[in-house]
């Protein structure tokens, strides 16, 4: 079973309208690390334990975005058998949110079970290395640091709900349809202790905090249920924290433990 990267593209940032991409510059560039845990497991899905790390960076390149993630599991089932899964994804948006390059690799105890890269842009999604046959995308679709900045801009706007089409690179051929759920703004006693414990979070501006739940369900799916659910803090500068991953047969948490603001450019 492969864990989703934080579409955490996902999850992990949020704004409006790419074409405008004045808003994202103020997207704090950075590194982040969380500890990932088994929060809770259901009956039939086999999985006993299972502890990880996700590192997020996101970077302004000036003429675009990169967003690079790396998700290391340790899975155990009910034998005692152990599995590890080291997943990679790395992309580029374009910061007029027209083009996105995107690269992924899944090893699962040493074997690399997934690999593609590619390229979308004018609608069309293109692979190359593999036999993925070239994808379009929905007039709608956007990318991972439109969809987060999408987010923010609504939280402060004082929306609740926001429900946007996202390719993200995460799957062959995937599109999601995803739906946003704000909750209010968080009161200053515990906007200050949110980010309390994390190493290097002395310099995060937490002004502005929301709680935020998104569903992701595959376009191409009739399902009721989504594929995965993230939930999480959501700060105005794009830092999140106190993940929550639902993958239906079982979740994890993603505690932040460690931020590095990188070096902004000078445009």
């Amino acid at each position: 079973m492969k864990l989703q990267t934080v579409s955490v593209s996902l999850a992990l940032f949020a704004f409006l309208g790419a074409a405008n991409a004045a808003p994202a510059a103020d997207l704090l560039p950075h590194r982040a690390y969380y500890d990932i845990r088994l929060k809770d497991s259901r009956w039939g899905s086999g999985i006993s334990s299972l502890s990880g790390k996700l590192v997020v960076e996101f970077n302004n390149t000036c003429d675009g975005y990169t967003l690079n993630q790396r998700f290391v599991t340790q899975m155990g089932d009910s034998e005692g058998n152990l599995t590890v899964s080291d997943l990679w994804l790395t992309s580029w948006e374009s910061a007029d949110g027209k083009a996105f390059r995107f690269n992924l690799k899944n090893e699962v105890n040493g074997t690399v079970v997934e690999s593609f890269q590619g390229r979308a842009r004018g609608g069309l999604v293109s692979y190359e290395g593999n036999d993925t046959k070239d994808v379009t995308l929905p007039r709608d679709a956007i990318f991972p640091t439109e969809h987060a900045v999408d987010l923010i801009e609504a939280a402060l706007a004082g929306d609740t709900f926001v429900q946007r089409t996202i390719f993200d690179g995460s799957g062959e051929g995937e599109i999601y349809t995803s739906f946003a759920t704000i909750g209010r703004e968080q009161p200053q006693d515990k906007r200050a202790s949110s980010l309390e414990g994390v190493e290097g979070a002395e310099g995060i501006d937490a002004r502005h905090v929301w709680p935020v739940t998104i569903s992701y369900y595959p376009v191409t799916s009739e399902e009721t249920l989504p594929e995965y659910e993230v939930s999480f803090l959501m700060y105005e500068n794009g830092v999140s924290s106190h993940m929550v991953l639902d993958y239906g047969e079982f979740s994890v948490t993603g505690a932040l433990t460690k931020i590095e603001p990188l070096p902004k450019p000078n445009c």
